[in-house]
């Protein structure tokens, strides 16, 4: 009954020392940094998207957050896609500099929930209302949202 017991709290005491904080190593991580560290060239959306969450999960601070913050700003003009938009809206809400909903925004989130739109538009024009706090009618992302899974059901790309 012993040895029972002390090979269940010896299974149990080896389990717990293998949390998910183990798998990255300090080393790991700064390898990690490294790898992300070109995004701060400031010179494509979505590595400074990918660079800004991945320093978020490493627990670091992005350097010089309101250079990063300015250059997000400024990349959006009017013409910019709804993916454009929900990369830069969801930058600005890691970061703490939140992109202000214009009408040019506002029209172009509207204009990317119709029919026949594909998931992952929709998912970038919801994603953008939300971070940018532009009501759309939930109605019209359900229908659209439906139809474009009668279409397409796989995985988002």
């Amino acid at each position: 009954m012993r040895k029972g017991l002390i090979v269940i709290l010896a299974i149990l005491g080896v389990s717990s020392a293998l949390s998910p904080s183990t798998y990255l190593t300090p080393i790991d991580k700064d390898r990690l940094k490294l790898v992300l560290d070109s995004a701060w060239s400031l010179s494509d959306l979505a590595q400074v998207l990918y660079a800004s969450a991945g320093y978020q999960h490493l627990g670091q601070n992005v350097p010089d957050s309101q250079a990063v913050c300015t250059f997000v700003k400024s990349s959006l003009v009017n013409g910019a896609t709804v993916e454009s938009l929900f990369l830069a809206s969801s930058v600005g809400k890691l970061l703490g500099c939140p992109i202000a909903a214009t009408p040019f925004s506002k029209q172009a989130v509207a204009e990317a929930i119709r029919e026949g739109a594909s998931p992952q538009e929709l998912f970038h024009a919801v994603t953008t209302a939300t971070n940018i706090g532009i009501d759309i009618d939930t109605a019209k992302v359900l229908r659209a949202t439906q139809m474009a899974l009668k279409k397409d059901d796989s995985v988002l790309r």
